[in-house]
């Protein structure tokens, strides 16, 4: 396929392509005219592109000479917009290639990969790095991209983040309904664009799912539980009893490191799903009870599965989801690099905290 493309500044490969190729409308079919506008918003949102990075004209074939856009395996909201964000606007027609955690991407350009081209940092996002690096500025995009920070970096809700609540919640039913089809889940941002461009923030979740939920593309039912029966969704309070009562709780932090330094779970491991090897497992099989999990479990919970395809028995995820559950019920966090000093104040903290939970846990109260 021979396509024209504009190299970023700094970035020779980081390319947009000129032109938007056509692409099946999905979501909000019922409004008059939706189809039109929806493509006339890409189109134009596409065609910015050259005009923001003085594009030369030059073709290059994309089979042979420009890499291809690679990120790792991943159900967190980021990598999945991101992925949408490429083949829909940044370079429609091409896929970007799903990789294993951790696999090598060569000269590709990787989005959502730590210390990729296009990674996410202590405060922005994959997705707002591209957005930033193509000169996207449509307003609905970075509607999205401030409900992506919300989910995947902020471990605190704020005042009006109802639009983020709602996005979360129908993305964990999709993830629910159909497994983990990146191509379903990419399909659920097709669906989250319209719905913001479209709709009232009241009206997302029957946007997303009474009018449009069809899915075409995916196989309701068929991928969506399996292999997942495994996974216990557990309270934080049950978790904070079995600790009182001496039970071994290990929890699993999955993040990358400066995120782990913020703030965690006194006593968590620090390992993400590319670091779960045979040493890191042996570590998890002693435990009674296993408890991966990141700011909102997007991450943790797909190390849950991992583990249990990998026959830990005793695994769990958080509710409420993850350290942003975990902070609003108030109870401790340790931070900073694993300190002997450190975590076993911490460690103190969360035991006395686990013999009176009623005056610990905010919720109890």
């Amino acid at each position: 396929m021979t396509t024209t493309y504009c190299a970023v500044p700094g970035r020779p490969w980081a390319t947009g392509p000129t032109q938007v190729e056509s692409r099946r409308p999905r979501g909000n079919r019922h409004r008059p005219g939706w189809q039109l506008k929806r493509v006339a918003r890409l189109l134009a949102l596409t065609l910015s592109l050259p005009l923001f990075f003085g594009c030369s004209g030059q073709t290059h074939d994309s089979a042979t000479e420009a890499p291809g856009f690679v990120t790792w395996s991943s159900q967190e909201p980021d990598t999945l917009a991101s992925i949408w964000l490429v083949e829909t606007l940044i370079a429609p027609g091409s896929k970007v290639t799903v990789l294993p955690p951790g696999a090598p991407t060569g000269d590709a350009i990787t989005i959502a990969v730590p210390q990729g081209t296009y990674a996410r940092e202590e405060r922005r996002s994959a997705f707002a790095a591209l957005l930033d690096g193509y000169g996207l500025h449509d307003s609905t995009l970075r509607r999205l991209n401030a409900i992506i920070e919300t989910i995947e970096i902020s471990p605190w809700r704020r005042a009006g983040d109802r639009e983020a609540m709602v996005v979360e919640t129908n993305l964990r039913e999709a993830q629910r309904r159909f497994g983990d089809d990146t191509a379903c889940m990419v399909t659920f941002f097709d669906y989250a664009y319209e719905a913001l461009a479209a709709a009232a923030v009241t009206d997302l979740t029957r946007t997303l799912w009474q009018e449009g939920a069809s899915y075409a593309d995916c196989n309701a039912g068929e991928p969506a539980a399996a292999g997942t029966g495994k996974v216990a969704v557990t309270s934080i309070a049950k978790l904070v009893e079995w600790i009182s009562a001496g039970r071994s709780v290990t929890f699993v932090d999955t993040r990358e490191a400066p995120e782990y330094r913020r703030g965690h779970i006194p006593g968590a491991k620090n390992i993400t799903l590319r670091a779960m090897d045979r040493q890191a497992l042996a570590q998890l099989r002693t435990a009674d009870i296993v408890v991966p999990y990141c700011v909102k479990d997007f991450r943790g919970y797909e190390v849950a599965r991992f583990l249990a395809a990998q026959g830990i028995d005793n695994v769990h995820v958080m509710q409420p989801h993850g350290i942003a559950g975990w902070k609003a019920l108030g109870l401790p966090i340790a931070q900073g690099d694993y300190r002997a000093d450190t975590e076993a104040a911490a460690l103190a903290q969360l035991r006395r905290c686990a013999t009176m939970p009623n005056r610990c846990i905010a919720a109890l109260e």
